[in-house]
């Protein structure tokens, strides 16, 4: 029995410790985790307050309008902006990221927890939208800049070309064609100088070819001038009388025959024509061509001294004594003329006449003494003494 008892005893002392055990006792607080929530709720108040600094400061890159960027160009310049165009824009845009650069990289460093990086990252992601924000901008304006330049020197250097017809154009952004039409309508017309300005200029290329003694091209420019006023009776006798002083008698002869087919009244051109019949020994086809046209004696005398001259040599003194003594009657006191009608008349046995005509002579006198001689001793023969 002691045995059991005992046991049950045990029994009994294992119960009561188990109960014992099972009460709860409630566990001693710990004050380092308070102090632990305090400082992580610190840490993320002081990074919020530093990422709105950051922010605030952050430099911000102007964008300037199209109005602004794209500045009038001179056209002396336009070649160099073509070129410069391209890096100009984005040098300034690289300079600006290298400014924000060198400020962010000025600003001290901070020791950045791990929640502090979570909630910087909203604004440095702000900064990097401007910045792409600002590059395409500033990209848009340099492309239309770089549209309208090329334009504008596609337009000048077509205007330096020969004169066309045809009107120029260049197709730009559909953006831009309504502005394009109303303030950049560029046309090259055809420029068309007049008969006379022609003429002027002709003239005076001439006169600078003569004075440097520059016969060919004086040929042809006075043949371009003929073919543009077949009329102009000089330019017709400067090109014969080029013709004929480098022994070209017979494109002399034609250039004179054409103007007198185009105008049979140009007395300077019948003229000329006739004292180069005589050079070559075509007084015959000279007296010929002075006859078949008569002008007026009053304002053409010298014409009528040369038929008169041809006539004589010719020994055609009847044309000759005809065409002297209308001389003559135009100029009384001219002892010239009465030399010529006392020979004339004297060759044809007409002695009455040729004594007047030989007094007159040494009358009106204005004689080498050869000739006063010569009229003085035929006089007298005449007379008989």
């Amino acid at each position: 029995m002691s045995v059991i008892n005992k046991m049950l005893r045990d029994l009994d002392s294992r119960q009561n410790n188990d109960m014992h055990d099972a009460v709860y006792v409630p566990p001693a607080r710990k004050p380092w985790l308070l102090w632990i929530s305090l400082l992580l709720l610190l840490l993320v108040v002081v990074a919020w307050g530093l990422s709105q600094w950051m922010l605030s400061n952050s430099p911000e890159i102007p964008v300037k309008p199209l109005a602004s960027a794209v500045e009038p160009v001179p056209q002396s310049n336009v070649t160099q902006v073509h070129s410069s165009e391209k890096t100009e824009p984005d040098a300034q845009v690289q300079q600006g990221v290298t400014a924000e650069k060198k400020q962010t990289d000025s600003t001290p460093e901070n020791v950045v927890m791990p929640e502090e990086k979570a909630t910087a990252a909203a604004p440095e992601l702000l900064v990097e939208q401007q910045k792409k924000i600002s590059q395409e901008q500033t990209h848009s304006s340099t492309q239309k800049l770089v549209e309208q330049i090329a334009h504008l020197q596609k337009i000048l250097a077509d205007d330096n070309k020969s004169v066309t017809h045809n009107t120029v154009e260049e197709p730009l952004a559909d953006s831009d064609k309504s502005e394009v039409d109303k303030t950049s309508s560029f046309s090259v017309k055809p420029v068309t100088q007049s008969q006379s300005q022609q003429v002027e200029e002709l003239q005076t290329r001439i006169q600078y070819a003569l004075a440097e003694s520059a016969n060919k091209e004086a040929e042809k420019l006075l043949n371009q001038l003929l073919s543009i006023k077949p009329t102009h009776s000089k330019a017709r006798q400067m090109l014969a009388n080029l013709y004929n002083t480098n022994g070209k008698y017979a494109e002399a002869q034609q250039v004179l025959q054409q103007g007198l087919v185009l105008n049979r009244d140009d007395v300077d051109v019948r003229v000329m024509l006739a004292r180069f019949f005589t050079q070559q020994n075509h007084a015959d086809a000279a007296l010929e061509l002075l006859e078949a046209y008569l002008p007026d004696i009053h304002t053409h005398i010298p014409y009528f001294a040369l038929k008169a001259s041809i006539a004589d040599a010719l020994a055609r003194f009847d044309v000759a004594l005809k065409t002297y003594q209308s001389l003559v009657a135009i100029q009384p006191q001219n002892s010239k003329w009465w030399l010529g009608v006392a020979i004339s008349a004297d060759r044809q046995s007409q002695f009455e006449l040729a004594k007047k005509a030989y007094q007159n002579v040494l009358r009106y006198g204005h004689q080498s003494d050869s000739v006063s001689a010569f009229a003085t001793k035929r006089l007298s023969q005449l007379r008989g003494e």
